[in-house]
């Protein structure tokens, strides 16, 4: 993971130059950026973890309704 941009409040606002205040920024987009892409990695993985432990219990899951109601209990009405 690259490093993260410094949130140092000592400098204030008014006195950095406009190249540093971009520069700043850039660096923050591409932190967000890559976080984004972190996250996502790790839930498609989850996901897939979770999936797989489903097919092994029930055999077939519907891959939309999966996707649907990730991370939602599911909730089954047994009628006896």
């Amino acid at each position: 993971m690259a490093p993260q941009p410094s949130l140092s409040t000592s400098n204030s606002a008014s006195n950095q130059s406009t190249e540093q205040k971009t520069q700043y920024l850039s660096a923050l987009h591409k932190s967000v950026v890559q976080l984004q892409d972190d996250i996502n990695v790790f839930l498609t993985a989850k996901m897939e973890e979770d999936k797989a432990m489903t097919v092994g219990k029930e055999g077939n899951v519907d891959e939309k309704n999966e996707e649907e109601l990730y991370g939602e209990e599911l909730v089954v009405d047994e009628e006896r």
